[in-house]
């Protein structure tokens, strides 16, 4: 059996770099302190606010590269930065991308959101995320010393293609960040999380914004930690930061696919996936 600890971190992102920065350090150090190997925090981490242009960041290079790949080196265990704003070629818009690095600091793997919340989850209301970011093309499946890890965003987690081309790249845990809003958080979140899991026998580190931001956005939170099974190990609340940590068994990922099948069974001569 092969168990490591890992950790999810909840938080509820200000408009202010410093604070956020500091508070998402903090949290590394207690997640190293608990014995975890890998710490995986929200969407948007170092801010949460209206979106402008001066707000992204370079990667690598960026304030976030530095501070947190340094805090990596420092504990000495994985880091998954949540997502952040990165410069891209237009002058208007952003990737919204996140980055995994490795205990020695280094850049392991780099996401960008492949899907753009552009929706509607009430009459009335809309999501336009394409109207200030652009989109990424590549799935993204870090080969690590813990297992593959894969890497989505978000509204990504309403594609199920994406997650089963992860599982189909040998995916053991998928770390997912997220800021979720009330409406479809209490109604999708936990059962499409606990779906992804089950569906392609794997872990699932979920990291969800919390509370309520300045501008009146409330967060579902309830970040959690999901095993292969669908039970969940960990589960936070709606309005409190929270660290949840969980044993996981790596091993159990492997058995699992052996018992149940969803992987080896499928008809590829009736229907197949592109990208693999």
């Amino acid at each position: 059996m092969r168990k490591i600890t890992v950790a999810v971190a909840q938080i509820a992102s200000s408009d202010d770099f410093a604070e956020n920065y500091a508070k998402a350090e903090a949290m590394i150090a207690e997640a190293a302190e608990k014995g975890a190997r890998l710490i995986v925090f929200p969407e948007n981490m170092n801010r949460m606010g209206a979106y402008s242009p001066e707000y992204r960041e370079t990667i690598p290079g960026g304030e976030c590269c530095r501070r947190l790949s340094a805090a990596a080196k420092k504990y000495g265990l994985w880091v998954h930065t949540g997502s952040i704003k990165e410069i891209s070629e237009d002058p208007y818009k952003a990737y919204n991308t996140a980055m995994l690095y490795a205990p020695d600091g280094t850049m392991a793997a780099k996401y960008r959101k492949i899907h753009l919340c552009d929706m509607s989850a009430r009459p009335g209301s809309r999501s336009q995320e394409s109207d200030r970011m652009l989109p990424g093309s590549e799935v993204v499946v870090a080969d690590t010393e813990l297992g593959k890890i894969g890497m989505a965003i978000c509204y990504d987690m309403r594609f199920p293609e994406l997650f089963r081309l992860m599982a189909l790249q040998g995916a053991k845990i998928i770390c997912l960040p997220a800021s979720f809003g009330i409406t479809t958080g209490c109604a999708h979140w936990e059962v499409m999380l606990r779906t992804m899991a089950i569906h392609n026998h794997c872990y699932v580190l979920a990291s969800g914004q919390c509370g309520t931001t300045a501008g009146g956005l409330v967060r579902w939170g309830h970040s959690m930690i999901v095993d292969p099974w669908g039970t969940v190990l960990a589960e936070a609340g709606q309005e409190r930061e929270a660290l949840l940590t969980a044993e996981i068994d790596l091993d159990y990922t492997d058995e699992l696919k052996e018992r149940l099948g969803s992987l080896t069974n499928r008809r590829e001569d009736v229907y197949r996936l592109m990208g693999i």
